[in-house]
This record gives structure tokens, C-alpha cells and sequence, in this order.
């Protein structure tokens, strides 16, 4: 979990200059995906592979295309 919020810190998150705010943003996302793949995997999410990929590649540009948008500090 450590590897993949820092991923999405670096590559998801640049547009916040601000350490606590990047790093707030970076933990709910892994976090959602986290609970996604739970979900997915324990058979609880009724969706193929594909969707759950092609779920993620749109959730993770939203949310890239969000914090690129906006510089979110104050």
C-alpha cells in the first residue's frame, strides 16, 4: 500500500504544493482503489477484469486531470 499511494503521489498529485494535501489526496485514492479491488476480488463486485481496469484508467485520469486543474492550496 506504502508503494502504490507513493505512485499516485508522483504521477497523480502534482498539482498540489502542499506535502499534507498531496499526501491526503494520494492516501483516498489508493484507499478507494484498495477497497475496489477488495470488493472485486472477494467476489462482492460483480465485474469483469476489463471493467474493473477500464473503471480504474477513468477514475485515476479524473482524478489526475483534478488536482492538474486546480493547485488546491491556500
Amino acid at each position: 500500500m506504502p508503494s502504490f499511494t507513493r505512485l499516485i503521489r508522483v504521477h497523480f498529485c502534482t498539482g498540489i504544493r502542499d506535502p499534507v494535501r498531496r499526501d491526503l489526496a494520494a492516501v483516498t485514492m489508493a484507499c478507494a482503489c484498495a477497497g475496489l479491488f477488495s470488493a472485486w476480488w472477494d467476489g462482492t463486485l460483480p465485474a469483469t477484469r476489463e471493467q474493473v481496469v477500464e473503471h480504474l484508467a477513468e477514475t485515476l485520469t479524473a482524478y489526475r486531470r483534478l488536482y492538474r486543474r486546480a493547485p488546491f492550496d491556500d
